[in-house]
């Protein structure tokens, strides 16, 4: 093994990805934890995940309701597993109760720290889309083709 091969392999690299959910593709994420690589992706929304969220939403909605506050936002975390990723992962969920009603976001994560608002909320995590949207682009690609 050449020197500068040897320098590589010795070095910890740390890398972070954040996408929206077309990029949290079962392919990617198993791409991603194999290659120590930490994820947040967008996770939409279904059924599962609606009932497993259900008590922590209708928390927020009482509790805007009984104060009458034109917001109420409530984080909220789960175990989940979708049938095509074979394991289950870590989710974090924004609930929000107003007036127009109920929206419940989520993301995934492979991510073992932080609490479920800093994982949904905090800038340090938003990178730039474009960036962000190419590099996972190119990752996809390669991981599908």
């Amino acid at each position: 093994m050449d020197a500068p091969r040897r320098h590589l392999r010795a070095k910890v690299v740390v890398s972070t990805s954040r996408g929206d959910g077309h990029y949290g593709r079962p392919v990617v994420m198993a791409w991603c934890e194999a290659n120590a690589v930490d994820f947040i992706f967008g996770l939409p929304g279904n059924g599962v995940l609606s009932r497993m969220l259900e008590p922590a939403a209708d928390d927020v909605r009482t509790r805007r309701a009984e104060t009458q506050a034109p917001v109420l936002r409530r984080y909220a975390e789960t175990r989940y597993g979708a049938k095509s990723w074979g394991c289950e992962r870590r989710v974090a969920a924004r609930i929000e109760a107003s007036s127009m009603g109920l929206d419940i976001r989520c993301v995934v994560t492979n991510l073992r720290a932080g609490s479920a608002e800093w994982l949904y909320d905090t800038p340090a995590w938003c990178m730039d889309r474009l960036v962000g949207a190419e590099r996972l682009g190119r990752v996809e690609a390669h991981l599908l083709s």
